[in-house]
């Protein structure tokens, strides 16, 4: 009897050693939809809530390099909230590589051919500090001047999108009350620019020079160490012990704050401050 006990168990002790090497392994499998064939691939948990929570998936062939990505991307996080108060964290581009970055959301130059049209709109520009008596925080969107925050998707358009947008809230402050306006009416008409492979401040010239009145978003919407950026400029806080500006970039509301980022004023943050353009509405 108490032989057959101590061999009962370990007969026990066995299957629960195999039903949990199973479970364990099971949470090393990745499914094929194809041909229901599995084979092992390794699990992050922390890379799997971040998937959730940016609403992704990836097969296994595509699994473990998007986990190498990630991971690459949070030893810069890591190191990044080690040298400043500033807060850096996942976003939905974590899991990219810097040349889909590069690929899918900055802007080349406009053609070369462009460089004569920038004397038409470009006043020479002096630099002014701001006098104490003048307000040191504006911020646009409290005063209902700013539009919603757009998402170029897989298109190099910021340079549509901030111009645009630019347009909207001058309107605002004009008087005219709020449009939005047709990014794509500006991506397809603009001289030099192309459209979602790029684009810059050249795109003022042709506003300039044919006086364009665009169409509303709703008659033309949108479908789809250079600087190879564009952001719009709506407004900035001069209190803290980091002055810095607000800026409204082209990446959809889940990056950074719904969309927005703060740089910091008087450091030429990302290049900011070395090619900047102004228009205004009549």
């Amino acid at each position: 009897m108490f032989t057959k006990c101590i061999i009962s168990i370990i007969f026990l002790a066995c299957l629960y050693f195999i039903v949990t090497s199973s479970s364990h392994y099971a949470n090393y499998l990745i499914t094929s939809g194809w041909d229901n064939a599995t084979i092992p691939v390794e699990r992050s948990r922390i890379f799997d809530m971040y998937l959730k929570k940016f609403n992704k998936s990836y097969g296994y062939d595509e699994y473990p390099r998007r986990l190498a990505i990630f991971r690459e991307s949070m030893k810069e996080i890591a190191r990044l909230n080690g040298i400043t108060g500033a807060r850096h964290g996942w976003t939905k581009f974590t899991d990219m590589s810097e040349e889909e970055l590069s690929q899918f959301l900055l802007s080349p130059r406009s053609d070369p051919g462009c460089a004569s049209s920038y004397e038409v709109c470009t006043s020479n520009v002096n630099e002014t500090i701001i006098p104490k008596n003048k307000s040191q925080k504006v911020d646009w969107r409290t005063k209902g001047a700013v539009g919603p925050v757009l998402d170029q998707l897989r298109c190099g358009c910021c340079w549509a999108m901030s111009i645009v947008g630019t347009m909207e809230s001058m309107g605002v402050i004009r008087g005219y009350g709020y449009q939005q306006l047709s990014v794509q009416e500006l991506m397809d008409c603009s001289t030099y620019n192309k459209g979602c492979e790029g684009g810059d401040m050249t795109a003022l010239y042709y506003l300039c020079k044919h006086e364009l009145a665009l169409a509303t978003e709703d008659h033309r919407s949108h479908d789809g160490l250079s600087r190879n950026h564009m952001v719009q400029i709506v407004g900035f806080d001069l209190t803290g012990s980091v002055p810095y500006y607000i800026v409204k970039n082209t990446w959809g509301p889940l990056y950074g704050e719904e969309g927005y980022v703060k740089l910091a004023t008087n450091r030429n943050m990302c290049g900011l401050a070395e090619e900047v353009a102004y228009l205004d509405v009549f």
